[in-house]
């Protein structure tokens, strides 16, 4: 199966199992055999009971945690955000298809590793009685995301603005976890820290800003409808970030960065 195949198939059929098919499915020496046109696809397939839905649920507040109920919730959106990273992963592919085979193969390792990481949420919701698909999941990554005008946006976005704020919110919902003794959740969240690390890391190589600086041609690659305050959760890991192979000027600049986006509105950064 040729990598464009593998990628038109998770975009382009419904089921969970579609989107969670074997990376091992590829065969790196296949030849291309056919072109598809991304303009037929403005979203993802998904079967009606986890298409994206215009109904909001407010995510947890951390008080609410000891109830399984309120953790049931949260680990869904957590879910949600892995099943759009692995559908983004196979829209990047095909969408820029002048990247290199070695830069499509870990394009492949991190969709592996989104997988491995929606497993993880669905079997662990499921041991609180529920399902995917059992609350509304929204669009928001896919429609931010998929506006990328070339892979170095891609990576901006997904890299160095999602998945860097997803170190400092795994951190703090594994502690949240932690607190009201539901040490298998918090376990799967430290699996998911540690490997948002090394995505992070992908990202900034991929840009290779030597004449610039990594700061600077981040921020000239975001889009006007996204801000560095992404790139933050509730609270602000730069140990993370340094074994991410962030830069320390890069790192500066995010933590001192201040918008109005009301997440990144925390005492702890100032």
């Amino acid at each position: 199966m040729h990598v464009s195949d593998f990628c038109y198939h998770i975009l382009t059929h419904a089921e969970i199992e579609d989107k969670l098919l074997s990376t091992s499915k590829i065969d790196w020496a296949a030849p291309r055999t056919k072109t598809y046109d991304l303009s037929l696809v403005d979203i993802p397939a998904r079967h009606p009971n986890i298409s994206f839905s215009d109904t909001q649920i407010k995510f947890p507040k951390k008080g609410s945690f000891h109830d399984k109920k309120y953790r049931a919730i949260a680990l869904h959106f957590f879910a949600n955000h892995e099943l759009m990273a692995i559908e983004l992963f196979a829209w990047a592919i095909l969408r820029f298809p002048e990247i290199t085979t070695e830069e499509q193969k870990k394009m492949i390792l991190t969709l592996s590793d989104e997988q491995k990481h929606f497993k993880l949420y669905q079997k662990r919701i499921r041991d609180f009685g529920v399902e995917f698909g059992d609350y509304p999941v929204n669009d928001f990554f896919w429609r931010v995301i998929s506006q990328s005008k070339s892979v170095e946006q891609f990576y901006s976005l997904m890299g160095l603005t999602f998945e860097q704020a997803n170190l400092d919110f795994m951190a703090f919902y594994a502690d949240c976890f932690r607190e009201v003794e539901d040490f298998e959740s918090a376990s799967i969240l430290n699996i998911i820290y540690e490997d948002e690390i090394s995505h992070v890391k992908r990202g900034a190589r991929f840009l290779d800003p030597k004449s610039e600086g990594l700061w600077n041609k981040y921020i000239k690659l975001l889009p006007a409808v996204i801000t560095p305050a992404r790139g933050k959760g509730i609270f602000f890991d730069k140990e993370a970030r340094k074994r991410a192979g962030l830069d320390q000027n890069f790192i500066d600049e995010m933590l001192s960065y201040i918008d109005d986006f009301k997440v990144t509105q925390r005492k702890e950064w100032k």
